[in-house]
């Protein structure tokens, strides 16, 4: 039950580290992706206002060219025909959708030299009085663009206004689809970044989760999880294997030594233990901590022979060990440990063969006291 609540919370824990990353990045990825299509946005409407007044100031230009000498201080009658008919060629070329040409009256009331003033609106009206004063108005509607600019006399003074109107559908059109586009690439960047990150995350992280799942922390060496997963691969590997066989050990005085020489001792003891352990069993077993005293070896296709030759080496290896017991007269080692191969014809599993060798520990233990 422990083992698989161990293994749980670290399949949980991998998990929840996980989402917690893709959720980070993935809003990372959106503020950026935001960040750069409002920008995006921001900057493609100037670039387009820019050049809807680059395109009007030309054909201001233009139209000063066509009308500079023809207008006198107080004229307020419309302009000769033939310059009639260049302004409205002008129009037609420079694609205006609407050319006005207008002068104050001796009344003060806007004359119009070009461009019909039944067709023009009264806000149309009122814009061309700052333009007649001297100054430029520009109004940037929804779907149009228009541009009042004063016309001056050889002298400086203001003679007249011009006004103009730019059909800007096709931009705001062009603007829209700009729009949806980078929206469209800013979350497929998004997506697929978040996505790569998830990837990359778990293929950085999967050594890592898998020490955290199947290594013991305290010790380094395999935990309960990969006893028992080991187990269940050696199981369904039974038939191709000549041999299997277990070290049980259990160090019989770990909760003294926690007692009366604390708990850093203690860990200290299972340390070197478990590093003894895997010095004595290197390229014979795998060694796994699966309980808080209690070690494993899983010894595959080994001679007993050779598993016996390492154990006496483990035995001296722990023997000469500083501190390893408390009485220093003492010969019994402070651990105690069990050997079993399994056999099918008395073993109905693998567990049941590591029971025996478990079994045999018990069994010194309880002769360690009575001999004490």
């Amino acid at each position: 039950m422990a083992s698989d609540f161990s293994q749980k919370r670290a399949f949980h824990s991998r998990n929840s580290l996980r989402l917690r990353v893709c959720l980070v990045v993935f809003a990372m990825c959106l503020a950026t992706a935001l960040s750069v299509f409002l920008l995006g946005c921001v900057q493609t409407r100037s670039l387009a206002r820019r050049q809807t007044r680059a395109e009007a100031e030309t054909a201001y230009q233009g139209i000063i060219v066509l009308v500079g000498g023809e207008i006198k201080p107080g004229q307020e009658t419309a302009l000769p025909p033939g310059v009639l008919a260049e302004l409205a060629q002008a129009q037609v070329l420079t694609g205006l959708q609407r050319l006005e040409i207008c002068v104050l009256d001796a009344n003060g009331s806007i004359a119009y030299l070009f461009g019909s003033p039944d067709g023009a609106a009264n806000d149309v009206k009122i814009s061309f009085m700052p333009a007649l004063k001297g100054d430029t108005v520009e109004i940037h509607g929804g779907v149009a663009y228009s541009s009042y600019r004063p016309v001056y006399a050889a002298d400086g003074k203001v003679i007249a206004a011009i006004g103009m109107e730019v059909d800007t559908s096709a931009q705001q059109a062009d603007l829209a689809r700009t729009r949806i586009f980078g929206a469209v690439l800013s979350l497929a960047f998004v997506v697929l970044f978040t996505l790569a990150s998830y990837f990359l995350f778990n293929l950085l992280s999967r050594s890592y989760f898998r020490r955290l799942t199947y290594a013991d922390a305290l010790t380094g060496v395999g935990n309960r999880n990969a006893f028992e997963a080991d187990m269940r691969r050696l199981s369904a590997r039974l038939g191709s294997l000549l041999q299997v066989s277990f070290m049980a050990l259990d160090l019989t005085e770990l909760r003294k030594i926690n007692d009366t020489q604390g708990l850093n001792a203690g860990d200290k003891h299972l340390q070197t233990t478990a590093k003894t352990l895997s010095a004595a069993f290197v390229k014979m077993g795998n060694v796994y901590r699966v309980s808080g005293a209690a070690f494993a070896v899983i010894f595959v296709d080994q001679p007993a022979k050779d598993i016996q030759k390492a154990m006496d080496g483990f035995t001296a290896a722990m023997a000469r060990l500083p501190g390893q017991n408390t009485d220093p007269n003492a010969k019994v080692l402070q651990a105690s440990a069990g050997l079993a191969t399994y056999s099918a014809a008395t073993d109905a599993s693998l567990h049941a063969a590591f029971d025996r060798a478990a079994h045999q520990v018990l069994t010194q233990k309880m002769q360690n006291m009575q001999d004490e």
